[in-house]
Parts: structure tokens; C-alpha cells; sequence
């Protein structure tokens, strides 16, 4: 107990020893610092038997009284029932985190909660009854997480290396990036329902798991897009059996951008009877090694593009394409690698049709490259090649059933076989591209025993073809050994005798129908139409023409309740006599686009009737002549004109298109140009009628250069024309000019006329078109048609209206409700009729005249018409001229002030403006006979004016530097001084006077040159002239007061010289006597003695040290400031003065009393120390004992 006190005690004494120590380890100023230290405290809890029940240890270290000792609870509970499917579903549920705690989660705690999310949904789903019972607010709120891209981004912050993570991401949706390759050889089933893209960054995933139909990815509902921006990524399914790849079902979506797919099995499969699929291949590779690349089932909407990419199988075939329902699959190959190692590379059955082109390659190595099935009756299939490669190890193309093949471009190769084999009743139409068999092969085949319907009108083969070509159409043998189908280059159509056995190479043999002509006509070809061509189906046209054959009047094309497209087709009348037109619509479309021309008609090009449409985005119409419409004749029709012309058409009413009943007009970018009518409408005519108003709306476009030809008549640009049925004509944009009248000036409405009877057309203004000509409003004395601001308006120029009778007080213009009238945005034509707002109208106004007139009343320059009490526009006035004078303005006829244009106003009718004229002032040269002269001489100025009236009476004034030189009012002036001068000139003609001021002469006077040295005599000194040699600047002498120039000695006299300070001449001398030393009485003083100085020489005698007196205490010194004392000579009495320090302190390097301290513990210490040795030596002796 001793030895534990002691210890104690020593370690008190060093706990206080060490104490001073942290006290003194102070800072600079002598402040003590004390170390502080924050403790992270960490609690564990031990079970019995480690310590104590509590984890609590006694003093001694021994457990507690607790230790061991164990407490035993029973309970009796109910015997459990096993929980309904809802009932576990909602456990599951209520288990949850809530949604705001999820934040705090880490990725693997994240990625776990989402499967078991996706897996609470996927039971809900399979729940027969009981669901409208659960509660699903947490489930909700979780998935509402999850949704969102921020949270989906948190997920996979801390990258996506595991499968779990992956499929977490997955089916969270969003933006998915591999961060590490992958693999799992467990099943993991990743269900994409929301749009997701995967990038895989160069990474791999590959699943070694295998189960039947069990795929790597199923995309229900939602969409994928799979790319690989690092490049070498891949999606492997490695199971020898049952690796497949990603699976779609309805309303899903599959794009691929880059990546690989390997799988063993199908790689990519839509589930059989899927709808509304879409899958897009634009890059990368797909690779079965023992299956399809892709299988492509469904009932409908099933839309597949190869665009890119490589796909590659080795299975029984490459793609699987099969639907029993018709058109259920399109398949779109435009470019890509299809390639199938061991059977064709597309095996299509039925309900789909498969469209090749681009540069699409689909080969197989060792089979035909496709088969084409008729499958279900009902639903074959259909494939059309328009280009790529086609390449079969047997035949290139099989059609079988009542499947059928088209082939307009590209290339089918067959190794073995012929290009194309057709069985049973299949159909193969071939009018273009190259078909190539094998060596001794037919290119094309018919099955043996069968009858397939197999037309050939085009393209080049390995073998002649002459068999499936139709009357009319040729065949060559090439160069190369191949054959070529010739085809004609002009086919006549129609007429007497035509049938579509015969030639149709001339007009004694033309064929029947248009789709026997377009067979056998060469691309870019002739139709010569005798006989009207009737389009009951839809119909695209290109690039061919169609011509009027001579003594057909009739329509070339009626189109009855179908669509007719044209692109680069040229229909031509010929300018034949015709009663029929190029096109005839009804309840039928026609699209003209671009590169199409309709010309040379002798009737009008175009008739649309009932509920027709024309939609022209390119091309023309022109040079069509017709009674209603050279171009257009619509009658209940709508017209789309958005691109093309309609120009230098000619016609009765309405030169470009004549507008009728019903119809709907839309002008957006066509130009109307170049066309005339011999009465209205020179560019477009519009009449409602009792069928329905007709509506004519301008957006865009342009209608410029039209006509009308016949004198009385109007509209060159637009005619609107109203019979009791609603007209409307709507400019919102475009341009109108450039139109004219057979009138001349006074032609009514080139630009817009509306003219009636029994009622009045609507012209509504809005946007920014350009109208330049006049809109002519038809009105009667009372009422006529009004103009209609119906929206925003700021026309380009002001719109000219001009009127029939211009009533005063009726209505030419009336603006919305909410438009703010501006008078600015229309002018009228008749000068003496303007337009004066009331309330939302322009209203016609008589104007007052005002005559611009001579000075004198005399002549007149100009009338011009006015608002009564309106101002006069001060740019409408003359600008008259007349020699001499200035037009200052106009004073009013009797009056005597100018009038101004800003504030006065007109208010009486006729009101005479007289020229007031100011007298110009008149021009003047000044000139100078020298420009510089000597000092006495003289410079000569001549002031010549000049006036266009020449009776002008002149006076002057002369100016030097700006200040007017009094008494000088001649024409000339003597100058004997430096300066600038002008001179002030004023004409005066009759009780006029105008003045003008020269431009300023510098005259410069010269003073004299000094020169040499200065010249003087007994009294004067000076300079002379260098030019006239006369003296200047002469002076009398100044004295310098007298220059000692020869200092005195003891002995010898000195000299005084006294000089002129300007010129230097000496004036006198004086001698300045020798002198003896004379010492001063006083002491000279410095610090080192004392002694008498000469005052004449400054020689020193009766040197000596100083004789100094006691220290005497000036200034006492203190702890902080200094003192001084001083002493004295007593001889010379200079004083000495010294400085005396500041007492002050000596700093204390540290406190006394803690340093004693420090040493009486120390001491202490060492004390107890050795106590304790000694103790402890006792217990060895006393263990001796």
C-alpha cells in the first residue's frame, strides 16, 4: 500500500513539475498557450463472459457481479396463418425505406432497393385479386426516386461495374456508362420499361448463364439505344446453348449505334405477335454463332431499318422474318453487312415486305442469299430491290407461293445457280439493275412444272432474257456477253387501234395503257398521247414526257378520286388545237414538283373540280392559253402554291389561275408572273359562287409583270369578284408589282381591283407584304367595298387606293378592334380626294389646293391637294430657281411673313404660297502685290467682287486680325503692318443687301536684321542693319559700377576698371592704393581654438585650445528621455554641448518567482526520486533475509 501511495506521490510531483513547463512555453509576448484536443469516442458493446454483462470492469479488474448471468423471456403467441399473396405484397412494401432517406444510401444499397422495387411491381402485376386493397404510397414514392435523371445519375456516380449496378441503372432509365467489364454466370433478368442508353465505353458484359429463352436483356415498353464511344465493347451471351441476346416485346424500341452483340443464339428476337416495334440498325455488329441474328415476328407495326453495321450468323439462317397478318413487317435494308454461314442470309415468310437499297450487302456463302415465302394465303410477302448487292452461293433470290419480287436497281449474283429462281405462282417484275448467274445458268429461272408470272422490261443479265419481254421491247447482246433490254424512246399512247399488243413504236401501232407505255419506254422518254390517259390509283410520274399527238383536242391525264405526283415530267400541248386540258381533276390530288413543266396548251393546263387539290412546291405552268384560267381553272378545289412559276399563261378572265365557287387558294412562295387576261384578272381572277365563297390568301410568294389586255377592264394583278357570294382576297405577306392595265394611267386596279354586282369582295391586309400599283374599290355613290386591316400592318410602302367615285364620307379603309388607324399606310391616287381618319376608318375627304406661284403672282410652279386644316408636307412643295438669289420659303398670297411648314395649316381652298427670294451675296477675291516687304515699304491688297446680277452696287470694309480698320471703304488697301486681312463686301440690288467676307491674306512687314558686333563712340553704342545698314536699337553707355582688375598688395597699388555692361567699350581706370594687415580685436572660433583674423587679408595670429570651465547640467536625463550639459571657453567664450542617455530598465528574460518555483519542484522531485531508490533497495535487502 506504501509503494502505491509513493507512486502516487511521484507522479503528482511530475504531473507538477511538467505543469511549469506548459505554462511557460508562451508565445512572443510572453502569453502561455494550452494545446486543445477534440477525442472521437467510440462505444462497443460486450456480450456476458468478455467482461461484464454491462462491459463495466471493477476496481480491482475482476468482472462484475453481473457477469454470466443471463435473463430468459417466454412468450405464448397464437399459432401464425400463412399470409395472402396481397398481405405479403404489402409487407414487402411497408418494409421500405422512405423516400427521403434514400439520399444517404450508397450505390450497392441503391442498386439492391431498386430490384427489390422491380420486383414488388413485377408481383403487383401478377397479383389475381386483392390489389385495389394495398396501400402502394411508399412503393410510389421509392419508384418516383428512381425516375428522376438526377437520382438515376446518383446511382451510377459511383460507376457501373457490377451486374446489380447495371441492371439497377437499366431499368431506372436515362443515360447508362459502362465503367468496367462485366461478367456473371448467374440469371439475372434485366427488364428495360423506360428509355434507356447504354454506352459501353470499350467495356464487355458477358453472361455465361444459360436458360432456354432466357436473354441478356428484355426491352418491354421501354426503348435502348446502345452505342460504344470508346470502341470494342460488347454484349456477349456465351452460353453454348442458351446465350441469347436482347428480346422486344410490343411498343418497344431497339436502336443500335455502335457495340457488339455476341450471342450463341438469337441475337436480336422480337417476341412472337409483338405490335409497334421499332428496331434500327446504324452500326456495329450482331453475331450468332449458332442461330439468327435476328428473328422478326408480330402482328402489326413492326418496323425494321438497317441503316449500318454488320450482321453476321452460322446458324440455319440470318434474319427470320414471319407475321400471318398482311403487311405487318417492313423491313428497310439501305446499307450494312447481312452475311449467313450456314443458310440464307433472309428467310421471308409471310405479312412482310422487305425493301434492299443504298449500299446494302447481303450475302450467303454457302446458300441462296434470300427466300422470298408466300407463307399465309392472304399475306405474302413482298421484297423490292432498288439497289445494294445481292450475293448466293445457290440462287441469289427464291420466289416461291404467291410471294413476289421487284427489282429496279441493284445487283443479284447466284455462284451456282441463276440469279433469280421463281416457283408456283410467283411473281417476279424485273425493269432494272444486274442479274448474274453462274456460268451456264439461266439469270432468271422458272420452276419446273410451275407457272410464275415473271416480266422483264429493264436491266442487264448474264443470259438472254427474250422470254419475259413484252412485245414492244428489245434485247442486245453487250460487248461482255451480258444482254441488255432495249427499250423505246418514244411510245405512242392511245387512239384509234391501240391495245397494249402492239408495238407502240409508232402512231399506226400505239399501245393501250399507260402502265404497257411506261414499260417499255426508255428513262427519259416520250409518251405521245392520242387517246386520254384515265388515273383511277394512285400514281407517281418521273422523269418523262408526255406530248399532245397530233389531232388529239382531248385531256391528256383525267384523274378521278386518286393522287397523282409528278416530278421531272413535262406534259407539252404542242400548241395544238385543243378543247382538253393537260390535267383534268376530279376529287383527285395533284402534286407538281419540282422539274415539272406544263406547257404549250391550247386550252387551260390545269382543271380542278369538285373537292379537288393541286399542291405545287416546283416546276411551272406555262404557256397555256384558256377562256377561264390559262393556267388554273378551280371550281371547289384547294390549291397549295408554295414553290414553282405559273407565268406567261393567257386567258379570257384570269390569265394565271381563274379562282371560282368553293375554293380554297393558298399563295406561299409560287411566283404568278408574265400572264395576261384579255378582261379581269391578269395574274388571278377569285369569284365566289353558290357552291361556297372562294378565299384567296397571300403569304408569301410573288405576283408581278400579269396583265390585262382589254381596255374598260381591271385587275391586272389580282380580281376579286363579287356575285352575291363571299368573296375574299387575304394579303398577309409577298409581293405585288409590276402589273399593268391596257389603261394606261388610268388603269383601274394593277395591282388588286374589287368589282362586283350585288355585292362586294373582301380584301383583308396584314403582315408586311409589297403592294405597288393601286387597289381599285368599285363603289357606288353610297357604298362600295371596303379595305379590311385585320391584323398587324406595316406594308412596305404606302398602299395607292383609287375608287370609282370617291364619295366624300364613305369608307375606304377600316381597321380592327385594338388596331391604331394610320393614315401614313395609304395614299390615294386622285389627288384631289384624300383620306381622313374616323374612329377605326379612313373615310374619303375633298382636299384644299394650294398653289406654289412666282414672286409676282404671275406663274405657277406646282398645285398640290391637302387635308383641310391640314399642314403641307414641306417635301410636296416646288424648289424653284433664279439666278442671284436664294428660295428663302413662301409667304401666302396678301400675307408678309414666311409660311411654316411645321405648325400652319391649311384652311381655306384654292390658297396661293408666293416665291420669297433672298439676294445671294456676292463672291470676292483678294489679292496682295507682295506678300512680304521691308520695314518703309508698302503691300498693295485688291478686293475684286463678283455678282450673277451685274447691276449690283458694291461696299467695303477692311479688317486687321479681326478689328475693322476705320475710314478704309475702298476697293484697295496700303498695308504697312503685319497681319491677317479680309475684307467685308456687300452687294445691295434694289432694297436687297447680302454681304460676304474674304478669305484672310497674312501680310508680313519685315523689321531690321541685326548684324555683327556692337558699334559705338565716346557716349553711344549700336547695331547696324544687315539689309539697309541703317544703326538700330542705338543706346548711351551703362556703366558696370567699376571691376577690380588688379587686386593691392601690402606694398603695390591695385586698378579699378569701370566698362559699358551692353557693349563692353571701358568707360575709365582708377588706382586702388597698397595696404598693411589690420587684426581684428575679436577672437575667431572653430572647435579646435581660438585667434585674431586680419580683416584686409584674413592672416590669423595668437592661435590657442580652448581654456574650458566645469560641465554644467542643461537638461536632466530620465528612464525615457535623454538630458545634456555644456561648458565654455574663458578665453573666447565658444561652448561645447553633450548629449546624456535615459536612465531606463534592463529587460527580465523571465519571471524570478516562476524560476524558483521550477527549481524548488525540481528539487522536490529529485528528492522523492531518491526515496524511492532507497526503499527499494530496502526490499532486496529485507528479500535477502
Amino acid at each position: 500500500m506504501g509503494k502505491r501511495l509513493l507512486a502516487s506521490m511521484l507522479a503528482v510531483c511530475v504531473a507538477v513539475v511538467l505543469l511549469p513547463g506548459m505554462v511557460l512555453a508562451g508565445t512572443d509576448d510572453g502569453s502561455s498557450t494550452v494545446p486543445s484536443t477534440t477525442a472521437s469516442i467510440s462505444t462497443t458493446l460486450s456480450a456476458p463472459g468478455d467482461g461484464s454483462a454491462d462491459g463495466s470492469l471493477d476496481g480491482d479488474g475482476t468482472p462484475g457481479e453481473n457477469a454470466g448471468e443471463t435473463t430468459t423471456t417466454t412468450t405464448t403467441t397464437p399459432a401464425a396463418t400463412e399470409p395472402s399473396a396481397a398481405q405479403a405484397i404489402q409487407s414487402r412494401i411497408d418494409a421500405l425505406p422512405e423516400a427521403d432517406s434514400l439520399s444517404g444510401m450508397d450505390a450497392e444499397q441503391l442498386a439492391q432497393l431498386q430490384k427489390e422495387v422491380s420486383e414488388i411491381y413485377a408481383a403487383l402485376d401478377g397479383l389475381a385479386e386483392g390489389k385495389d386493397t394495398l396501400d402502394t404510397a411508399k412503393l410510389d414514392a421509392v419508384s418516383a426516386y428512381f425516375s428522376t435523371a438526377a437520382n438515376s445519375s446518383t446511382v451510377k456516380a459511383d460507376g457501373i461495374d457490377t451486374i446489380d449496378k447495371l441492371k439497377a441503372a437499366l431499368e431506372a432509365g436515362g443515360t447508362v456508362e459502362l465503367t468496367d467489364d462485366i461478367a456473371y454466370d448467374t440469371r439475372v433478368d434485366i427488364t428495360i420499361t423506360q428509355p434507356v442508353t447504354l454506352d459501353l465505353k470499350g467495356h464487355t458484359v458477358e453472361e455465361t448463364y444459360g436458360g432456354i429463352n432466357h436473354f441478356l436483356m428484355t426491352i418491354k415498353g421501354g426503348s435502348l439505344t446502345l452505342t460504344d464511344s470508346v470502341g470494342g465493347g460488347a454484349l456477349i451471351a456465351s452460353h453454348a446453348s442458351y446465350g441469347y441476346g436482347i428480346q422486344l416485346y410490343s411498343n418497344s424500341t431497339f436502336i443500335m449505334n455502335g457495340g457488339t452483340i455476341r450471342t450463341s443464339q438469337e441475337t436480336v428476337d422480337l417476341y412472337d405477335s409483338v405490335s409497334n416495334v421499332k428496331v434500327e440498325i446504324n452500326g456495329g455488329s450482331l453475331i450468332s454463332t449458332a442461330d439468327s441474328t435476328m428473328g422478326i415476328r408480330g402482328s402489326q407495326n413492326v418496323d425494321v431499318d438497317i441503316k449500318g453495321g454488320t450482321m453476321e450468323s452460322s446458324g440455319r439462317v440470318g434474319f427470320y422474318i414471319s407475321s400471318y397478318q398482311k403487311d405487318a413487317i417492313d423491313l428497310d435494308i439501305t446499307g450494312g453487312s447481312i452475311v449467313s454461314n450456314g443458310g440464307s442470309a433472309l428467310q421471308i415468310y409471310s405479312g412482310a415486305n422487305v425493301t434492299v437499297s443504298g449500299n446494302a450487302s447481303i450475302s450467303a456463302p454457302s446458300s441462296t442469299a434470300i427466300q422470298v415465302q408466300g407463307g399465309v394465303t392472304g399475306s405474302e410477302s413482298t421484297l423490292t430491290v432498288n439497289g445494294g448487292a445481292i450475293t448466293g452461293s445457290g440462287y441469289g433470290v427464291t420466289v416461291d407461293d404467291a410471294a413476289k419480287l421487284t427489282m429496279n436497281d441493284g445487283s443479284i449474283t447466284a455462284k451456282t445457280g441463276s440469279a433469280v429462281c421463281a416457283y408456283e405462282n410467283a411473281t417476279v417484275d424485273v425493269t432494272g439493275g444486274k442479274l448474274t448467274g453462274a456460268t451456264g445458268k439461266d439469270a432468271i429461272k422458272a420452276g419446273s412444272g410451275d407457272s410464275p408470272s415473271i416480266t422483264v422490261t429493264g436491266g442487264t443479265f448474264s443470259s438472254n432474257v427474250d422470254a419475259y419481254i413484252p412485245d414492244g421491247l428489245g434485247i442486245q447482246q453487250n460487248p461482255d456477253g451480258t444482254f441488255t433490254v432495249t427499250r423505246l424512246d418514244v411510245v405512242y399512247l392511245g387512239g384509234a387501234g391501240a391495245s397494249d399488243t402492239n408495238t407502240g413504236a409508232d402512231a399506226a401501232n400505239p399501245v393501250k395503257t399507260l402502265d404497257k407505255a411506261l414499260s417499255i419506254l426508255a428513262e427519259g422518254g416520250t409518251v405521245v398521247v392520242g387517246g386520254t390517259i384515265y388515273l383511277n390509283s394512285d400514281t407517281a410520274l418521273s422523269n418523262l414526257t408526255f406530248e399532245r399527238g397530233s389531232g388529239f383536242t382531248g385531256t391528256l391525264l383525267n384523274v378521278s378520286n386518286a393522287e397523282l405526283t409528278l416530278t421531272g415530267v413535262t406534259l407539252d400541248g404542242k400548241s395544238l388545237n385543243a378543247s382538253g386540258q393537260l390535267v383534268s381533276l376530279s376529287r383527285a390530288t395533284l402534286n407538281i414538283a419540282e422539274g415539272t413543266t406544263l406547257k404549250n396548251n391550247q386550252a387551260t393546263a390545269i382543271n380542278a373540280f369538285q373537292e379537288s387539290s393541286i399542291n405545287m412546291t416546283g416546276g411551272s405552268i406555262e404557256s397555256n392559253t384558256g377562256t377561264d384560267g390559262g393556267g388554273i381553272y378551280a371550281y371547289g378545289a384547294t390549291l397549295n402554291l408554295t414553290g414553282g412559276t405559273i407565268a406567261n399563261n393567257s386567258a379570257d378572265v384570269g390569265g394565271g389561275l381563274c379562282v371560282l365557287g368553293g375554293c380554297t387558294v393558298t399563295l406561299d412562295g409560287t411566283q404568278i408572273t408574265g400572264n395576261t387576261a384579255q378582261a379581269r384578272g391578269g395574274g388571278v381572277y377569285v369569284e365566289g359562287m353558290n357552291n361556297g365563297p372562294s378565299v384567296f390568301t397571300m403569304k408569301s410568294g410573288t405576283i408581278s409583270g400579269n396583265a390585262y389586255a382589254g381596255e374598260g377592264f381591271d385587275g391586272a394583278g389580282i380580281c376579286a369578284w363579287g356575285s352575291g357570294y363571299e368573296t375574299t382576297i387575304d394579303i398577309q405577306g409577298g409581293s405585288i408589282t409590276g402589273n399593268t392595265g391596257a389603261d394606261g394611267e388610268y388603269s383601274a386596279g394593277t395591282a388588286i381591283s374589287l368589282n362586283g354586282r350585288g355585292s362586294y369582295p373582301s380584301l383583308k391586309l396584314s403582315g408586311s407584304p409589297t403592294i405597288q400599283g393601286d387597289v381599285f374599290l368599285w363603289d357606288e355613290e353610297t357604298e362600295g367595298p371596303v379595305i379590311q386591316v385585320t391584323g398587324s400592318f406595316t406594308p412596305a410602302n404606302p398602299v395607292s387606293v383609287q375608287a370609282n367615285y370617291f364619295t366624300e364620307g364613305t369608307t375606304a379603309v377600316t381597321y380592327a378592334a385594338g388596331l391604331e388607324p394610320d393614315l401614313s399606310q395609304f395614299a390615294s391616287v386622285d389627288a384631289r380626294m384624300g383620306l381622313a381618319q374616323d374612329g377605326q376608318d379612313l373615310k374619303w375627304v375633298e382636299l384644299y389646293r394650294v398653289v406654289f406661284k412666282t414672286s409676282n403672282n404671275q406663274t405657277t410652279y406646282k398645285s398640290i391637294y391637302v387635308q383641310p386644316n391640314g399642314k403641307i408636307p414641306a417635301d410636296a412643295a416646288p424648289a424653284p430657281t433664279l439666278e442671284g438669289y436664294t428660295l428663302a420659303g413662301w409667304i401666302p398670297y396678301g400675307g408678309s411673313t414666311l409660311w411654316d411648314f411645321e405648325t400652319n395649316t391649311v384652311g381655306k381652298s384654292p390658297m396661293s404660297l408666293l416665291a420669297a427670294w433672298q439676294l445671294n451675296p456676292p463672291t470676292v477675291a483678294l489679292s496682295a502685290d507682295k506678300a512680304a516687304v521691308h520695314v518703309g515699304e508698302s503691300i498693295t491688297l485688291t478686293a475684286t467682287p463678283d455678282h450673277p446680277i451685274k447691276n449690283a452696287v458694291y461696299s467695303y470694309a477692311w479688317y486687321k486680325d479681326g478689328e475693322l480698320l476705320e475710314g478704309e471703304t475702298a476697293s484697295t488697301l496700303t498695308v504697312t503692318e503685319s497681319g491677317s486681312y479680309t475684307v467685308k463686301v456687300a452687294a445691295t440690288v434694289g432694297s436687297q443687301t447680302s454681304t460676304v467676307e474674304s478669305e484672310a491674306v497674312a501680310c508680313t512687314v519685315e523689321a531690321h536684321t541685326s548684324g555683327g558686333d556692337w558699334q559705338y563712340d565716346e557716349n553711344n553704342h549700336w547695331h547696324t542693319c544687315s539689309v539697309c545698314g541703317k544703326p538700330i536699337d542705338q543706346a548711351a553707355h551703362e556703366s558696370d559700377g567699376g571691376v577690380i582688375t588688379t587686386e593691392p598688395t601690402e606694398t603695390e597699388a591695385g586698378m579699378m576698371t569701370y566698362s559699358c555692361k551692353v557693349c563692353g567699350k571701358v568707360l575709365k581706370t582708377e588706382t586702388i592704393p597698397a595696404h598693411g594687415h589690420s587684426y581684428d580685436e575679436k577672437w575667431s572660433m572653430d572647435a579646435s581654438g581660438h585667434w585674431h583674423a586680419c580683416t584686409v587679408c584674413g592672416d590669423k595670429t595668437d592661435f590657442a585650445g580652448h581654456t574650458w570651465s566645469a560641465w554644467t547640467t542643461v537638461k536632466s536625463p530620465t528612464e525615457t528621455e535623454a538630458g545634456s550639459r555644456e561648458r565654455t571657453c574663458s578665453i573666447c567664450g565658444y561652448k561645447q554641448t553633450e548629449k546624456l542617455a535615459a536612465t531606463g530598465t534592463t529587460p527580465q528574460t523571465s519571471d524570478p518567482h516562476q524560476t524558483a518555483l521550477f527549481v524548488g519542484l525540481m528539487l522536490a522531485s529529485a528528492a522523492g526520486l531518491a526515496i524511492v531508490i532507497v526503499m527499494k533497495k530496502r526490499d532486496h535487502s529485507f528479500g535477502k533475509r
